[in-house]
């Protein structure tokens, strides 16, 4: 079970249905995305995440810049750091939501070249 968010960011909870990538120790370049909350996530540049704001607009990681909104599970924050590191292990939790809550930052089980119909 794994925590998710619906378009609006509501959050709740669902049984994983997939997962795409096995157990792995992969070196990646990863961004680390941060909020003005301090809740910091780490994921692949072409990783796709939800930006909220007048219009909300699902974009690749490496597309967002400081001052962007995103959807967190304790409601919309400003993104206040992005910073490049490489580390081990790519990982990634389909459900039936279209989005999962990773460290509490909503955002796509799928990056821009993965495949969405699981």
């Amino acid at each position: 079970v794994v925590q998710i968010a619906d378009e609006e960011g509501k959050i709740s909870f669902s049984q994983v249905l997939l997962l795409p990538h096995k157990k792995n120790d992969e070196l990646a370049t990863f961004l680390n995305l941060t909020t003005e909350s301090g809740k910091a996530t780490l994921m692949t540049p072409d990783h796709l995440i939800p930006r909220c704001g007048k219009t909300k607009i699902l974009s690749m990681a490496s597309e967002l810049t400081v001052g962007d909104c995103l959807l967190t599970a304790d409601g919309k924050e400003t993104l206040t750091e992005i910073t490049s590191v490489v580390a081990n292990g790519i990982y990634t939790a389909v459900t039936k939501a279209k989005f999962i809550v990773v460290d509490g930052i909503v955002a796509s089980p799928f990056s821009r070249d993965s495949d969405r119909d699981h």
